[in-house]
């Protein structure tokens, strides 16, 4: 994916953090605290529960309730964070780093006093 011109990719994914960043030219870190993102993750695994999220998911690869992955979320600020923050930290494009959704949302609506009218 990342060898596209043009891609987007969202989620946590640890492995590949360091062969993604510098192809990126843009980093959007929603660092959101853990209740927020474990409220998230709970809410979307019991509301999609056995449905397909578009061609997030493969074929056959419903929606479920994951314990090891809601543990993840619960442990990752203690156990995982600072070291993505760290191989963040290596990267050179533009970063938007947002600590809470209502800022994300005044970035967002920033954003959108200034979209171009074609």
């Amino acid at each position: 994916m990342a060898n596209r011109p043009r891609w987007i990719m969202d989620g946590n994914y640890g492995g590949s953090l360091d062969l993604r960043l510098p192809a990126a030219d843009t980093l959007i870190h929603l660092d959101f605290g853990t209740p927020v993102c474990f409220t998230r993750a709970l809410r979307r695994a019991i509301t999609g529960m056995g449905t397909l999220r578009g061609e997030e998911f493969g074929e056959g690869c419903p929606e479920r309730l994951d314990w090891a992955f809601l543990r993840f979320v619960l442990t990752y600020r203690r156990s995982h964070r600072q070291g993505d923050l760290d191989r963040m930290s290596m990267f050179t494009g533009d970063l938007l780093r947002f600590a809470s959704p209502k800022q994300l949302q005044m970035h967002l609506s920033d954003l959108s006093n200034y979209r171009q009218i074609d």
